[in-house]
């Protein structure tokens, strides 16, 4: 059955589960790297991305017809084992029904492989967010997946150990500074952390780090009290703070950070 779907039931809706196969990957693909830079939390992260949210005009944007396809929200029944397969699952579930969202909303940005930016850049992030612009093909975006079945992946953790967390972004954080974009993330499917490159008023570079985000999270409108003020963090899906990182992008112009070292071989 032919239907339409609206953007905001799939920003606010958790991602389909990720199913993992009885044979899977178990060797970690972390490279051995570490970022060396300042690296602090993404100040009011949660809250920008509800108050973006609440402050579009969501009554007339819906996505096209659909048919049981890319933009339905029910459970995932392909199973994957590597991060090939990851790869195809997010471009399904983000790349394509969430790109329905950003094309609905007119924000000029779509996902893609990175063969398809164009660049000659060496190295190759797993995901990138392109706009098109004047005949030129420009990389917004960069996005580094990691299969959740290896435990030395494990993001929700990472936060809590610094150290930890400077190796599993520092694949993404060299793209980003690589290839000048303000905006990055590095996701397992099951938890994405979000990441911005940003110059301060002293003129150095710094990294923020949003808290993991989980792929089953569904937006909870926060209630504030009589006095106007949030007595909890708000509660968003992953695909808010997608669509808030990816508003952003959108607009952002690129980044010249000549940081040396930013992000450096380990042993």
């Amino acid at each position: 059955m032919t239907s339409t779907i609206r953007a905001k039931q799939i920003v606010e809706s958790p991602l389909p589960s990720l199913q993992i196969g009885p044979y899977h990957t178990v060797s970690s693909a972390l490279q051995s790297l570490s970022f060396e830079g300042t690296l602090i939390p993404w100040s009011n992260f949660l809250r920008s991305v509800e108050s973006v949210h609440t402050n579009q005009n969501w009554a007339r944007s819906r996505t096209s017809l659909y048919a049981n396809g890319p933009h339905t929200t029910e459970a995932d029944r392909v199973h994957i084992g590597d991060e090939h397969g990851l790869q195809g699952r997010f471009q399904q579930a983000i790349g394509q029904a969430f790109g329905a969202v950003l094309e609905a909303k007119s924000i000029n940005l779509y996902f893609a492989d990175f063969k398809s930016s164009g660049s000659n850049y060496e190295n190759i992030p797993d995901v990138v967010g392109l706009q098109d612009v004047g005949g030129n093909t420009n990389i917004k975006l960069v996005g580094e997946l990691k299969t959740p079945c290896v435990i030395k992946h494990d993001l929700h953790s990472s936060v809590r150990r610094l150290c930890d967390l400077r190796q599993k972004i520092a694949q993404p954080v060299r793209d980003m500074q690589s290839l000048g974009c303000e905006y990055g993330f590095i996701s397992t499917y099951n938890h994405t952390i979000f990441l911005r490159q940003f110059q301060s008023p002293s003129g150095a570079w710094e990294v923020w780090y949003s808290p993991p985000i989980s792929s089953s999270s569904y937006y909870t409108p926060t209630v504030p009290n009589p006095q106007s003020t949030h007595l909890t963090l708000p509660q968003v899906s992953m695909k808010q703070c997608m669509f808030y990182v990816c508003t952003l992008a959108s607009v952002a112009n690129p980044v010249n950070n000549q940081t040396v070292p930013w992000v450096v071989a380990i042993p």
